[in-house]
């Protein structure tokens, strides 16, 4: 082969590629790989992994620091890039849906609720959201409390407890013409009101011992309150007259039906205003100021069967809906928990 061709060779073998080396990728990938661990470390993340603030659309909606974990989940998030509202970690309760016939509610002095049913008096110490089994043995067609005494009354029926609803005995019925008593109330001085169905009103001073005839205006009624006055204001629903009126401690009596522009389905006194809130059967709920004269109206989560006030803080209502749902309310009646 002569010189020519010899280099002509040479210029035609192929230079061999270099290749990476394997140590150089190998701390690449570690490298990535720590970054990427470092991220994932000092980010924030909600429990679903997304990032709290901020939602699909990267807008800022943070979170409030007083989320609970829960709140934490999806909050200020939706999928279509909006904002949404975030939770709060003080959300509402649900209150419990009651059974039985909802025939009475009390709110005790310690903030205990009492509801009345045939079974008997259920106790809830934690607002309507659980309650005791059925006690007091008998139907507790009515309720009240006087001093340290607490009484419950209703068909042949009429109980006392001077332990806070601990234990409970028959209180007897003195000299009372009969035993069905279809409302009862205790007024702010202790005396207290029996209506017998059929019969009327009786007053008892000596705590059920001797009883007084008052009237026969309330035979039909089935649920009576007592407030502020001298001589007492009684109020009374009676099924022919609508909610009616006395002023006189129960001698005489007004109907309020045409005020309330509806038939009443329950009704509560403020015990230290007096001021009347009734809930109707078409779903209103009102209020007056004035023993029903004029009328303020508020809002009902539904027809409700049951209302009370607290005695510490007029503010604080508590109700009962026909489906038996228990609600409550901490701003006088405009706004409701239960559901």
């Amino acid at each position: 082969m002569n010189p020519d061709s010899q280099n002509q060779a040479k210029n035609q073998t192929p230079t061999p590629r270099r290749q990476p080396s394997f140590t150089l990728v190998f701390f690449i990938i570690v490298g990535l790989a720590l970054g990427v661990f470092a991220w994932q470390s000092l980010t924030p993340r909600t429990t679903n992994g997304a990032m709290p603030g901020m939602d699909m659309s990267g807008a800022n909606t943070a979170t409030p620091p007083a989320a609970t974990q829960s709140d934490l989940s999806m909050a200020g998030m939706d999928m279509g890039g909006n904002s949404g509202a975030a939770q709060t970690a003080s959300a509402p309760s649900k209150l419990a849906i009651l059974e039985g016939d909802l025939h009475a509610l009390m709110v005790a002095s310690d903030g205990r609720l009492f509801y009345g049913q045939h079974a008997g008096v259920q106790v809830s110490k934690d607002g309507g959201t659980t309650w005791s089994a059925p006690s007091g043995g008998g139907d507790a067609m009515g309720m009240g409390g006087a001093g340290d005494k607490l009484y419950l009354a209703g068909h042949d029926f009429f109980s006392v407890s001077s332990d806070g609803g601990a234990s409970w005995r028959n209180a007897g019925f003195g000299n009372l013409p009969g035993t069905d008593i279809h409302g009862f109330a205790v007024a702010p001085n202790g005396w207290l009101y029996a209506n017998l169905a059929g019969k009327g009103l009786y007053r008892s001073t000596d705590g059920g011992a001797i009883w007084t005839a008052v009237t026969q205006a309330t035979m039909s009624a089935m649920t009576l309150q007592a407030t502020t006055g001298s001589p007492v204001t009684l109020y009374a629903n009676a099924l022919d007259q609508g909610v009616i009126r006395s002023q006189d401690g129960g001698r005489t009596w007004q109907p309020l039906t045409a005020a309330l522009d509806g038939r009443a389905s329950s009704f509560a006194v403020e015990p230290q205003s007096g001021a009347l809130l009734v809930a109707t059967g078409e779903g209103k709920l009102l209020r007056s100021d004035s023993n029903g004269d004029a009328w303020t109206a508020l809002n009902a989560p539904e027809a409700l069967a049951l209302l009370a006030v607290s005695p510490r803080n007029a503010k604080l209502l508590y109700a009962v809906g026909g489906s038996g749902q228990a609600y409550r309310s901490s701003d006088g009646g405009q706004t409701w928990n239960g559901r």
